[in-house]
């Protein structure tokens, strides 16, 4: 009997180990290549083994859109089958195509071509919203991308998404809020680095601009690079912004000293995609202020001096302190309402810049205090900033 029982273990167990799996080699180079972000690498692998793999065409299409090269995307989908061409993937690869040329409708025409295919929703509610927003309903593509957030879309994604919509309609500010709680959760995410970059600057927060640049260069560089970037983006202009991709953290260190440079789109949940903000219109109001009496009129403010840019100082990052900014304005505010914010949350600090003058509350030690207060905060808008030396305590 017990030879028995062992001749029954031991074919047990070689039947177990010949059901096992034997990694496919293209797969696993493949995996090496995606994890390495080594896109050339990719390329040439996908084009080396399209015989073996014909799924091979619809993952270098993926890569080409990737780069942004549309030319030999399109040239791929040639040799796409009409059976291929049913797929939900080639499908949605065939409207990224379309977004990519900015042929908005026909973009629109394939995304619902995807989802009646099978297609996942939030990616199809992700790239729907990008096309909204190319059209200029940008109410309609935030309100999109909140819908991919609810379906479970990445808040990281999401939030930045919305707030290149607030970008692409010159509400830097707004764009602020959403953008700097993401910098802070995430300091060494390239887009965000680069996004929370153009939108600072141009809402007049250059040392906001300047705590991310310093996160990739010592100070003698980031300030120097500051003032290029200054130097060469003309109040409100049109400018580059980047959809967020979840899975590539590019630095801003390889970008040029005069220009925030876009990465490469990539369409659906996993995304980082530029795209050009429409020509400057009205410029909004900010919307975080706050209701109260003013002074009769607003008194002249001179802008600071270009090479003024980078007088605020922000200390090394374990001396950091943080705030939580209330309200702006373009006039100072009344003592007041000074003084009722004083009352309500301790202290006030103004921070006065360009033409606006922005009033934070409060002093924390860490972060995660300045979070954990901001519940508290009854002002729509507010969010947390890093305290700098242009924070001047006006009260108590």
């Amino acid at each position: 009997m017990t030879r028995t029982l062992s001749a029954t273990l031991l074919a047990m167990s070689l039947v177990g180990c010949a059901s096992q799996p034997v990694d496919d080699p293209l797969d696993t180079r493949e995996t090496l290549l995606q994890a390495a972000n080594n896109q050339p690498g990719l390329v040439a692998h996908y084009k080396a083994n399209l015989q073996q793999k014909p799924e091979y065409k619809l993952a270098l299409i993926n890569v080409y859109l990737d780069q942004g090269d549309i030319r030999s995307a399109e040239l791929y989908t040639s040799l796409l089958s009409e059976q291929e061409r049913k797929q939900a993937q080639v499908k949605l690869a065939l409207a990224r195509i379309e977004c990519q040329q900015q042929n908005w409708q026909t973009c629109e025409q394939k995304l619902e071509a995807y989802r009646q295919a099978g297609g996942d929703t939030v990616q199809y509610l992700l790239n729907l919203g990008r096309a909204s927003a190319g059209q200029g309903r940008f109410d309609q593509a935030f309100a999109q991308f909140e819908e991919a957030r609810r379906l479970g879309a990445e808040d990281l994604l999401v939030q930045n998404n919305q707030a290149v919509v607030r970008m692409m309609q010159q509400r830097y500010t707004d764009a602020m809020a959403l953008l700097y709680p993401l910098y802070l959760s995430h300091p060494s995410d390239g887009g965000i680095q680069a996004n929370l970059i153009l939108a600072s600057i141009q809402a007049d927060r250059p040392e906001v601009a300047l705590d991310v640049l310093r996160q990739q260069f010592d100070e003698q560089q980031a300030q120097r690079r500051l003032r290029a970037l200054v130097g060469g983006m003309k109040p409100k202009q049109k400018s580059q912004v980047l959809w967020m991709k979840e899975d590539v953290q590019e630095s801003v260190a390889s970008q040029p000293e005069t220009a925030v440079q876009p990465q490469p789109e990539v369409v659906a949940s996993s995304e980082a995609q530029p795209m050009k903000a429409p020509e400057p219109q009205n410029i909004e109001k900010d919307k975080s202020q706050s209701a109260g009496d003013l002074p009769p009129s607003p008194p002249v403010v001179a802008a600071p001096p270009a090479q003024e840019v980078a007088q605020c100082v922000i200390e090394p990052a374990e001396d950091k302190q943080f705030c939580i900014q209330v309200t702006s304005w373009d006039r100072p505010l009344s003592q007041r309402m000074r003084n009722d914010f004083a009352k309500r949350y301790g202290s006030l600090f103004e921070h006065h810049a360009g033409d606006r003058y922005r009033y934070c509350v409060s002093e924390f030690d860490t972060l995660n205090e300045a979070k954990a207060f901001l519940p508290q905060i009854t002002e729509s808008g507010a969010y947390v900033v890093t305290r700098t030396n242009c924070h001047k305590q006006v009260a108590p």
